[in-house]
């Protein structure tokens, strides 16, 4: 098991950053699909937990082909078809992912914690119990400090570059500002790849979130008037766009 908590600060407020990270799920699920990989919508509808109301998703990803060439050589193709499952009663959302083939060989679950006026400073704001805390290791993502290489790094969502850019020292410069804390706990029991395989899942989870905020910060003027009855409507297309992709 190995048990990692983001901390990821972004110039926005709570309510800004909700409907922020909804269009940008939404639009890069659309986006990222291919047909035989990419994403899957199954399920989306209201929920009530705690006595919050929310959202519930699953999604079916298709995610052999992204895999390293050592790891697809022990996982059969298709194997790796990963279920999310997302209760989103912001500002607390839980996603847990699981491969059927694997059963409970995989576990995979991110919790998330939004805080207002806030650049990185909670101790433990998913309340974590101390088995987890003992293997926590935390980590820290600045979009605009923390570099992408390769195919990841697209310079038309660079922060420097939008119309409002950031410079290296925004956390000082910037308000308002909020962090979304994110913990990842991931178990691959499959024996002689378990440790490695874990780190790759943790490794990749980084680099998607970065990718993905920064993406949000660009798109900052297409979302930036929408409301939440927007947002369920651009779900409700982008659903029915995958959905029509996957039964070609």
């Amino acid at each position: 098991m190995k048990v990692t908590e983001y901390r990821l600060p972004m110039p926005f407020t709570p309510e800004q950053y909700q409907i922020g990270q909804l269009y940008m799920c939404s639009r890069g699920s659309a986006e990222d699909s291919t047909g035989d990989d990419g994403i899957e919508f199954v399920e989306n509808k209201p929920l009530t937990k705690d006595g919050r109301s929310g959202q519930y998703t699953k999604k079916i990803f298709h995610i052999t082909t992204y895999l390293p060439k050592w790891m697809q050589a022990v996982i059969p193709k298709g194997a790796f078809d990963v279920i999310e499952e997302s209760h989103n009663c912001f500002p607390f959302i839980q996603t847990s992912y699981h491969a059927p083939f694997l059963k409970e060989r995989f576990e995979l679950v991110i919790t998330s914690m939004h805080v207002a006026d806030d650049d990185c400073k909670q101790d433990n704001p998913l309340g974590m119990p101390a088995e987890d805390l003992k293997l926590r290791e935390i980590d820290e993502i600045d979009i605009v400090n923390d570099e992408l290489t390769g195919k990841d790094y697209e310079p038309e969502f660079d922060p420097t570059t939008q119309a409002t850019p950031l410079g290296p020292k925004w956390r000082e410069e910037r308000e308002p500002i909020m962090t979304a804390y994110k913990s990842l706990k991931v178990k691959l029991a499959i024996f002689g790849i378990q440790g490695k395989a874990e780190k790759f899942i943790a490794s990749t989870v980084r680099t998607v979130f970065l990718k993905y905020h920064r993406k949000c910060y660009a798109w900052y003027p297409e979302w930036k008037d929408l409301t939440i009855e927007d947002i369920r409507k651009f779900e409700a297309e982008a659903a029915a766009k995958l959905k029509e992709l996957h039964s070609t």
